[in-house]
């Protein structure tokens, strides 16, 4: 097999046949030899190596590297590394080329455009084509200072009670972001370069943080950061099933419209409760009076459920919530210095999939 074909292989098995923007992607991120030894994953290192002619130590090396990029996965255990799969979806080859802090913040840049082109054109409308199952994969989170002041908080809805339920945590970088800025689509919230925000627990931090690609918190930086997300305007998302192990949750994005999630859903014309359920919570104007009409709100809002309404009497617009669009985020809460907006529960208990009815604190 010539090396041309060793990336459509990989194109192919990707889910994208044929796609030169993928193919671009590919060999911006894989060598020549790195990709023939990644074509012929899943397998030992020793298969690996009699597959491709490549001595088994320098297979060893190679594969090794390319663990402590991302693009691959050993099967056997962190520390061994003598069996290996690659990543099954494309996105999930993006993903970890730009969660990596290893990225030549100049070479990240060749990557940016490259990702970018590819996801854009082809790699969002195929992942929207995924999304939208029979029920959501996630569930929103409201800001925890949003809410802390309310009677009847559920542990379930309570982001600081649901980092206390995961043993391992890590903080590593978001992918969706820092390919958004090294493309040149700037972050409008926040700058991951500066402060990392995507959260993981159990074995998936394990692997990040042995990959050297997150950083371990304790329980009180992690709490401590969840409160830095909510001031940047950034979206906790939880697993959809309050009843789900703690052992299951593996990741906790905390989003923005840079999201690859939220991307998708809007260029399939997907609503986002097909694949985020809302929380019980609801945002609403509490006081015209006290709001002042700076539109931070309608800034904060992701999800485009407020806006600025003509009232009589006043010279300035006042906020109003639309209640049908709010995710029950209260990301606009905390960005209200007039503390115009508040939060009230609008749904039971058991709207959490997982939380019996009539549950209380």
């Amino acid at each position: 097999m010539t090396i041309p074909d060793v990336y459509d292989t990989l194109t192919e098995r990707l889910g994208f046949p044929g796609s030169k923007l993928l193919r671009a992607a590919l060999e911006e991120t894989l060598n020549p030899t790195e990709a023939k030894l990644v074509e012929t994953l899943p397998g030992t290192v020793a298969e690996v190596a009699a597959k491709t002619s490549v001595p088994e130590s320098e297979a060893k090396k190679v594969l090794d590297e390319l663990y402590f990029r991302g693009m691959v996965v050993p099967t056997d255990s962190l520390d061994s590394r003598n069996a290996y799969r690659f990543h099954g979806r494309a996105v999930d080859v993006m993903d970890s080329v730009f969660i990596n802090p290893r990225l030549d913040p100049n070479q990240g840049q060749t990557f940016g455009r490259k990702w970018q082109g590819f996801w854009k054109n082809e790699g969002e409308l195929s992942f929207a084509a995924w999304l939208g199952g029979k029920e959501p994969r996630a569930r929103i989170v409201p800001a925890y200072g949003a809410i802390k002041d309310l009677i009847g908080i559920l542990p379930q809805e309570n982001f600081h009670e649901l980092l206390k339920t995961q043993e391992l945590i890590s903080v590593q970088r978001c992918a969706c972001r820092m390919r958004a800025d090294l493309s040149g689509d700037k972050c409008t919230h926040t700058r991951e370069t500066e402060t990392n925000h995507c959260l993981s627990f159990g074995p998936s931090a394990e692997l990040f943080i042995h990959q050297g690609v997150g950083k371990r918190l304790t329980l009180s930086e992690a709490i401590t950061l969840s409160e830095v997300i909510e001031k940047e305007g950034l979206v906790h998302r939880w697993v959809f099933r309050a009843d789900a192990s703690p052992s299951g949750m593996q990741h906790s994005g905390q989003c923005c419209t840079d999201c690859r999630i939220f991307q998708a859903l809007v260029r399939g014309g997907l609503d986002f409760t097909s694949e985020w359920q809302k929380s019980r919570y609801e945002a609403y104007v509490t006081d015209l009076d006290a709001c002042d009409g700076c539109q931070i709100c309608v800034e904060r809002c992701h999800f485009d459920a407020i806006q600025m309404d003509k009232i009589p009497g006043s010279k300035r617009l006042k906020a109003a919530v639309d209640p049908e669009k709010c995710m029950g985020c209260g990301v606009c809460v905390i960005g209200c210095g007039q503390e115009a907006i508040k939060m009230q529960v609008v749904r039971p208990p058991e709207w959490i999939p997982g939380v019996p009815a009539g549950s209380s604190i």
